[in-house]
């Protein structure tokens, strides 16, 4: 048996052919199926493939912002680019078996079409969207979710260069320059993740400079990649390796220092001025009320202390009010008191 180019064992085919005709009158059909299938794909690489134009950030922007990182929702994310897999494996015919998983490894003639040029695409994207959901779910600094996230990363980076090759092959200029800087983009993000600052700083900052040379400074997709590599990524890698800093990069520590400041809940303090300002009049803080415990098991309760009254309004008491006499209040005083010595009320 001998191997095709799609990945498949084929069986040869026995011939018989009788000794009476010549081996020039064998026609091609009766060669082996493994021969014709070999010759096949040595036709069709003669062949050239025909070009692609595909706007890689801007499709996975849209696909990024239609189906849950608009809320960093990086599961629904994944899922949604196995079923784009699935889909696009089914319309190239990249199937692998029905009831038994059979290899079959990608090639540049099966990319054929400008949808099957997007599969190393979103091969890619499934992995750095699994490994950015590893890294938020470790919390803990779990080791081994640690090394299944550098592993995520690791084959995002993979996909990221097949997909390099692929549009060298079957891509116009516009979009190999494209998927150079995607897969630069991806292997600095999986150096960054490693913590290796000058490796990621030298992959991001030609990542940047392709962007920035395809958005040509007008406000969109490639221009957003180009603030968020100098306001994150190369930012972070110059803060931890100081030694890259030169006159090449003095552009990305500018454009980093005009980034917005994340909002601090800090109070700043107020700058010196060269006057001296008066001293405020400190005012003394109001007392508060007083309060009276009253210890009542098993709980305690808090009570107000009681408020002095209003007093009555002289006038209208000295006017309306009629206080009885001193001698009748004694008159009635001594009537009170032989009633209670009577009744032996009083006195004791």
């Amino acid at each position: 048996s001998t191997q095709s180019t799609w990945g498949d064992s084929i069986t040869p085919m026995a011939t018989h052919t009788s000794a009476a005709t010549p081996a020039t009158a064998v026609p091609p059909t009766a060669t082996a199926e493994g021969e014709t299938h070999e010759a096949d794909a040595a036709a069709a690489e003669d062949v050239p493939l025909p070009r692609h134009s595909v706007a890689i950030l801007a499709e996975i922007k849209r696909a990024q912002l239609a189906h849950g990182l608009r809320y960093a929702d990086f599961l629904r994310y994944r899922h949604y680019c196995t079923r784009r897999i699935r889909r696009i494996c089914k319309y190239i015919r990249l199937l692998h078996g029905r009831h038994r998983y059979q290899k079959r490894n990608l090639t540049p003639g099966m990319l054929t079409t400008q949808r099957g040029l997007m599969l190393p695409l979103y091969y890619a994207e499934r992995a750095w969207s699994y490994g950015m959901q590893l890294r938020d779910d470790n919390t803990k600094g779990d080791a081994r979710m640690r090394y299944h996230m550098i592993r995520r990363f690791r084959k995002a980076a993979f996909w990221g260069q097949k997909l390099h090759q692929f549009t060298l092959t079957c891509g116009d200029e516009a979009t190999q320059k494209e998927a150079r800087a995607y897969s630069a983009w991806q292997q600095g993000v999986f150096a960054f993740i490693r913590a290796l600052w000058t490796e990621a700083f030298g992959l991001l900052l030609e990542a940047r400079h392709l962007y920035a040379e395809l958005g040509g400074g007008v406000p969109g997709p490639y221009q957003e990649r180009v603030d968020e590599l100098d306001q994150t990524f190369l930012r972070i890698c110059l803060h931890n390796a100081p030694q890259l800093a030169s006159p090449a990069t003095a552009q990305v520590s500018a454009a980093s220092s005009a980034a917005p400041v994340p909002i601090s809940f800090e109070v700043e303090k107020p700058k010196q001025t060269t006057k001296a300002a008066a001293p405020k009049p400190v005012r003394a803080p109001k007392a508060e009320p007083k309060r009276m415990r009253v210890r009542k098991d098993p709980r305690t309760v808090v009570v107000e202390p009681p408020q002095p009254c209003k007093p009555l309004v002289f006038d209208i008491a000295s006017n309306h009010l009629v206080f009885p006499s001193l001698e009748t209040r004694k008159a009635k005083k001594g009537i009170f008191q032989s009633i209670s010595n009577l009744f032996s009320w009083g006195g004791r």
